[in-house]
């Protein structure tokens, strides 16, 4: 299943609202965060769609001071799954948030799973 051209447009929207884009420790994430469940189920059923992966909707219920407050809904894609998902928005973002996207995908250093030869024969 893929997206049309309306919700990925959407999509594009809320996240260049909503949405954090960024390089954590060693790995790029995107994460959206709300209040309206049912706009953060749609953000990851896009996501899905856009990534071809499972992406979990969680929830936070309370503040740890214990006061209860308004459950805020959250999605959020590490690594790979990131890094596809920026790859696929970045050209239909803001400047600002074109940076942010740009930055964390440098920032990505792929490990080598290959000796290097010539390292060796120096």
């Amino acid at each position: 299943m893929m997206l049309t051209e309306f919700e990925f447009g959407w999509l594009v929207g809320l996240l260049e609202g909503e949405g954090s884009f960024g390089y954590y420790g060693n790995t790029q994430s995107i994460q959206v965060r709300m209040t309206d469940e049912d706009t953060v189920h749609r953000v990851a059923r896009d996501l899905e769609m856009l990534i071809g992966s499972n992406v979990v909707v969680r929830n936070i219920e309370s503040n740890s001071d214990g006061i209860s407050r308004q459950s805020i809904y959250y999605v959020q894609l590490y690594g790979e799954r990131a890094r596809i998902a920026m790859r696929s928005l970045v050209p239909f973002m803001g400047c600002r948030r074109r940076q942010q996207i740009w930055r964390g995908l440098n920032e990505y250093k792929p490990k080598k799973n290959v000796i290097d030869i010539m390292a060796l024969l120096k």
